[in-house]
């Protein structure tokens, strides 16, 4: 790794150079539209590997498709609707909704869109950054299962930190204590 004794600007070759290898390196998936609504637009113009990999479709596939090909039976319409908004408005978007890979497998996908615009305020593009949620989802409704369990058992529960401090208490132990959890939580057991 080269080593800098100052540091400098970077000239623009530099950072347009940078800028390419940051794109393909990263690990989010990255894509790049037009902004063209006709013809089934906007278009991809760009995806970087994260993205081919995410999907399962390659580059090849992608260049030139709608991202709509992503979306399927369970792709929130809603969700598609205020993406819709935002993007025709030249606004930000972040959302979450589920697309399908190229063998019709379902993933959960979080993404941010940004419009690209000239000095004019045209927007002539748009960047998206999406990252597969699949894991994160999963994992969120398992610990609701194991929460709902918790507090169907008529033993009491209470579960601490290294330092003692309540972190959870089930509805069996608010009950026998008079207590609620927002009423203790990272309170000393000895509170109780």
């Amino acid at each position: 790794m080269p080593q800098y004794s100052e540091h400098k600007k970077l000239t623009a070759t530099e950072l347009n150079s940078l800028m390419a290898m940051a794109i393909q390196q990263s690990f989010n998936a990255i894509v790049i539209t037009d902004a063209c609504f006709n013809n089934k637009g906007p278009h991809i113009l760009f995806c970087n590997p994260a993205f081919c990999e995410m999907t399962g479709y390659s580059e090849e596939e992608l260049i030139g498709q709608s991202p709509r090909i992503l979306q399927g039976p369970e792709t929130d319409l809603t969700v598609i609707q205020e993406l819709k908004d935002c993007i025709s408005n030249g606004l930000f978007f972040h959302n979450n909704t589920i697309n399908y890979r190229k063998d019709k497998t379902p993933y959960a996908v979080e993404w941010n869109i940004s419009p690209i615009k000239t000095e004019t305020d045209e927007i002539t593009h748009f960047v998206s950054v999406q990252r597969d949620i699949t894991e994160k989802n999963e994992s969120l409704k398992y610990q609701a299962m194991l929460v709902a369990a918790i507090n169907t058992t008529p033993d009491t529960i209470v579960i601490t930190d290294d330092q003692a401090k309540i972190k959870f208490m089930n509805h069996a132990a608010e009950e026998l204590s008079g207590y609620t959890l927002a009423d203790l939580k990272d309170e000393p057991i000895t509170k109780l």
